[in-house]
């Protein structure tokens, strides 16, 4: 069993959900960044769980903001998480964003991750992430991060 489990944010069924809602976004909108890969490293942060997300293949998800919900296992050592996120501009310019977090025991919080145009082939190292712009920490605290019913 992984201690990390990723799915497509539908309706909630547990009464207290430790997860954090993965939100993507970009002002590139689908047309210009077609194509998302999301990596996410679960708490021990050697189990990966990948996925690419392509919104030009039919039964592709609705358009940005794309969510995805992260649940933590209960059975887990602690609750890290890594969270990177890549697309392909129609150029092939690349944008990346990244964040490193933690859950936060019986609460669904939101981590949002933009992939915008002023990030474009920013090369951040490793430890940053572009924001703005900008390279800047990728660490979130997770009681830091808004709720998910504020982002939803």
């Amino acid at each position: 069993m992984r201690p990390l489990l990723l799915a497509v944010m539908l309706a909630g069924c547990a009464s207290d959900p430790t997860e954090v809602v993965l939100v993507i976004d970009s002002d590139l909108g689908t047309d210009g960044l077609p194509r998302v890969e999301i990596q996410v490293l679960g708490p021990s942060m050697l189990e990966e769980v990948s996925t690419t997300i392509d919104f030009r293949e039919p039964g592709s998800p609705p358009p940005y903001p794309l969510t995805l919900g992260l649940v933590r296992d209960p059975s887990a050592p602690n609750s890290f998480l890594a969270v990177n996120v890549s697309g392909e501009d129609e150029s092939g310019r690349v944008l990346r964003a990244s964040a490193r977090t933690e859950f936060v025991a019986g609460e669904s919080r939101a981590l949002v991750l933009r992939l915008d145009a002023v990030c474009v082939d920013v090369n951040c190292p490793e430890g940053a992430t572009c924001r703005e712009g900008e390279c800047v920490d990728d660490i979130l605290l997770g009681a830091d991060l808004p709720r998910a019913d504020d982002v939803l």
